[in-house]
């Protein structure tokens, strides 16, 4: 009798392990700011707003980030005098963002756009206006850049936990000049920002105590199994 108690004990403790053996988990949350076109040397700032870990989905085990930005821009020019002689122009664009890192990232991340600048001679307006031809041209421009994967410390943890959200100030700013000797065109000059930042949560998810109950029932439900083998 007292064997039969002792395995069924044993078996009742095994699914109680197996039960609180939690899953490992994981949680992917993310944060951008997207900015409308950009001012010339006019800053813009936004919060890239992201989920925090709620304490009731589990134990934090760790955090992972990736941190991203882009800057991005059309230039352009069209000369809009049929009868005006070629005419020189010369545009300068650029840009940056700035994305504040969160808690045990690392430095701040910044993407920059650097000086793309075009200069050329235009000849009079060729009757269609679309920015190229004889009498237009237009660029496309573009800089991205990313961080990789960054674990953070567990001693960084705290900020992450908690209801709500973490708020992670991005700038971003444009910068542009433009110079022409003709007295009749149209230019095209646009840049945007983005920035985003990506946290992977990895927890152990905690069990709740209806399912720790019922599988300490699970000993009971191996025990006519057991005493069948033991016969």
């Amino acid at each position: 009798m007292r064997r039969l108690v002792m395995g069924m004990l044993v078996l009742a403790c095994m699914s109680l392990v197996t039960a609180a053996s939690a899953e490992i988990a994981t949680i992917d949350v993310w944060g951008s700011a997207p900015t409308p076109p950009l001012q010339p040397n006019v800053p813009w700032i936004d919060d890239l707003k992201i989920d925090k870990f709620n304490p009731a989905w589990g134990e934090l085990l760790s955090v992972h980030v990736w941190i991203s930005g882009q800057v991005y821009g059309e230039m352009g020019f069209e000369h809009t005098n049929p009868n005006g002689p070629t005419s020189f122009f010369d545009i300068f664009l650029g840009a940056e963002v700035q994305v504040t890192a969160p808690p045990g990232a690392g430095p701040n991340f910044d993407v920059v756009l650097g000086r793309h600048e075009h200069e050329d001679d235009i000849a009079a307006y060729d009757g269609i206006m679309n920015f190229d031809g004889p009498s237009g041209t237009s660029w496309l421009v573009s800089e991205s850049n990313s961080t990789g994967e960054i674990v953070v410390d567990p001693s960084n943890f705290a900020p992450y936990i908690g209801p709500g959200q973490l708020f992670l100030p991005s700038q971003s700013i444009g910068r542009s000049t433009f110079s022409t000797s003709a007295v009749n065109y149209e230019q095209l000059m646009k840049c945007y920002a983005k920035a985003k930042v990506h946290i992977a949560y990895d927890y152990r998810v905690i069990p709740e105590m209806n399912t720790l109950a019922l599988a300490s029932l699970g000993g009971f439900v191996w025990l006519p199994l057991f005493r069948r083998f033991r016969k």
